[in-house]
C-alpha cells in the first residue's frame, strides 16, 4: 500500500480514537451537575448541661463535714470569696478563695475571719458545672476555727471537685493531707450558701452538709 493510501485510512481511525478516548475534566462536572447538596442543619453537640448559666461572683458561707467528726456539728467553716462564669463562655470558670472562719458563730461576719487565705487555682467549668480545684500549697487553719479539738491545724495540698448549678446554694467535695496535730487523709463535704454580711447562719443537720 502506498503511502499516500495509509495516510488517508489512518487519519479518519484517529479522529474516531480521538472521540472515545475519556474526559476527566467533563466527567468530573458532570458528576457535580448532578449530585443534589444536602445541608445537613447544625451540628448537635448534645443536650443542654445543668450547670448554673449566668456569671457571679460575692462572698459565700461554707460549711465543710470532714472525715475526722462527720457531723454538722462539728464542720469546718469559711467564707469563700467567689467568682463563676459559665460554661460556654471565653471566661467559663471558677475561682474560690477560702478564709477559715471563728467556729460556732451564729452570724456571716468579714469580723470573724481568721488565719490566712487558702487560694486555691481558678478551673475550668464543664457543662454540668463540675469544675476541679487545687493547691499544692501548705495551709494553716488557726484553732480558734477548729470545732472539734480546738487545736491548730496544718495541711498539705487542697483538691476540690465543685458543682454549681445556681447561684444561691453550690456544694463541693474536697480531699487533703493532714499534718498537724496528727497525720491523716481527710475527705469532706461542703456546702456553700449565698449569704449577706451580718445574715444569721443556719441551723444544719448532719444530712444538710452534702455534696450529691
Amino acid at each position: 500500500m502506498s503511502p499516500l493510501r495509509i495516510v488517508a485510512v489512518a487519519a479518519p481511525l484517529l479522529v474516531l480514537a480521538a472521540g472515545c478516548l475519556p474526559d476527566p475534566s467533563g466527567e468530573f462536572d458532570d458528576f457535580n451537575a448532578k449530585t443534589k447538596i444536602v445541608d445537613a442543619g447544625p451540628v448537635d453537640s448534645g443536650p443542654p448541661g445543668t450547670a448554673f448559666t449566668e456569671a457571679f461572683q460575692g462572698e459565700y458561707f461554707a460549711i465543710c463535714k470532714t472525715s475526722i467528726s462527720p457531723t454538722a456539728k462539728n464542720s469546718l467553716r469559711f467564707s469563700v470569696t467567689t467568682t463563676y462564669a459559665p460554661p460556654g463562655t471565653a471566661a467559663g470558670s471558677l475561682k474560690l478563695i477560702f478564709h477559715p472562719l471563728t467556729a460556732k458563730k451564729t452570724t456571716f461576719a468579714a469580723a470573724d475571719i481568721v488565719g490566712s487565705p487558702i487560694d486555691l487555682a481558678q478551673s475550668a467549668v464543664d457543662k454540668e458545672g463540675v469544675a476541679n480545684a487545687s493547691t499544692t500549697a501548705t495551709f494553716d487553719i488557726p484553732g480558734i476555727a477548729n470545732p472539734i479539738t480546738g487545736s491548730a491545724i496544718q495541711a498539705e495540698g487542697l483538691t476540690i471537685a465543685a458543682k454549681v448549678k445556681a447561684k444561691d446554694k453550690f456544694c463541693a467535695d474536697f480531699s487533703t493531707k493532714l499534718i498537724k496535730p496528727y497525720t491523716s487523709d481527710v475527705t469532706a463535704e461542703c456546702l456553700f450558701l449565698n449569704l449577706a454580711e451580718g445574715a444569721a447562719i443556719p441551723e444544719f443537720t448532719d444530712e444538710d452538709v452534702n455534696c450529691p
